[in-house]
């Protein structure tokens, strides 16, 4: 079979599956990038690649100093494609994927936006073309630990008193989340400058074309403010601030990782319970009894 035939197959399986809109668009991106370095090294077909080509194209990434986070994609992308095969029957041999391990990545703990930098965000909003809708857009995803897509896809009616409907999440599930009473008055503040929409309209909407804010819409708006304020933002850093804060709170992991989307706790402590080392170093120094020996 042409490999051009497999990832055909297996783009058209991703879509059967309803895989999110971006996944898609990951691996098709990825996946026409391995294509045209195999095909410059006379890889056409399933039968000619090899585990040995695999290595070979990850390193061909490497001497083009791409992150390691961008060698990892290229990684994912091609096994996700094999596996697809080996499922589907379409290889003639055992599956390349099987014999490469995957390349390391660095672990790095990301920080979270400390809550007095959410206050500078927030008075960083009155310079703004709609102050209103961007400090809703800030307690928002302080408050409830929103992806970036998701935010983007609310409508009016997805949000009923201090329930969110998430629709569509990652991994196309669907969730609630909850906002305080703050972030409820704020987003009523700028819903009050959009009198007579309906509930299927965008909840947010961009100032530019007056449809619903887009991801890179907003990524450009936190750049904005962010720079303003002297912080470093982006969406993800506020859904970290949500589980730091939610934990420091008392929350528990289980519930956390309901209103967060994620299937599992792995994420929560792999991620989010490293961002809570100082606080453990404060119990220490509180409780610890080492100083208490002399």
């Amino acid at each position: 079979m042409l490999l051009s035939t497999a990832v055909d197959a297996f783009l058209a399986d991703c879509r059967a599956r309803r895989l999110a809109v971006r996944t898609y668009e990951f691996y098709e991106w990825q996946l026409g990038q391995a294509r045209a370095w195999l095909a410059g090294h006379a890889v056409t077909t399933l039968a000619d690649f090899s585990a040995d080509h695999f290595r070979r194209y990850l390193v061909s990434l490497q001497e083009r100093n791409l992150s390691a986070a961008s060698q990892h994609a290229a990684a994912r992308a091609l096994r996700a494609l094999l596996n697809f095969c080996e499922r589907e029957d379409l290889l003639t041999g055992a599956n390349p994927a099987r014999k490469v391990k995957m390349p390391q990545l660095a672990k790095h703990t990301r920080p979270a936006v400390a809550l007095a930098d959410v206050r500078k965000l927030l008075d960083a909003c009155e310079d703004s073309y709609d102050p209103l809708r961007d400090v809703a857009i800030i307690r928002l995803l302080a408050d409830t630990g929103l992806r970036a897509a998701e935010l983007c896809a609310l409508t009016v009616g997805d949000v009923t008193g201090k329930r969110v409907q998430v629709r569509h999440g990652k991994g196309d599930k669907d969730r609630v989340v909850f906002i305080g009473a703050a972030t409820r008055r704020a987003l009523d503040a700028y819903l009050s400058t959009r009198p007579g929409v309906g509930p299927g309209a965008a909840l947010l909407v961009s100032l530019e074309t007056g449809g619903a804010l887009t991801y890179d819409g907003l990524k450009q708006l936190l750049e904005r403010l962010g720079k303003r304020a002297g912080v470093t933002v982006h969406a993800h850093a506020l859904r970290r601030t949500f589980a730091v804060e939610s934990l420091r709170a008392g929350c528990d992991l289980v519930t956390l990782a309901r209103l967060m989307g994620h299937k599992d706790l792995v994420m929560l402590q792999t991620h989010y319970l490293p961002l809570l080392e100082d606080d453990l170093l404060a119990a220490h120094d509180r409780t610890g009894p080492g100083d208490r020996l002399d």
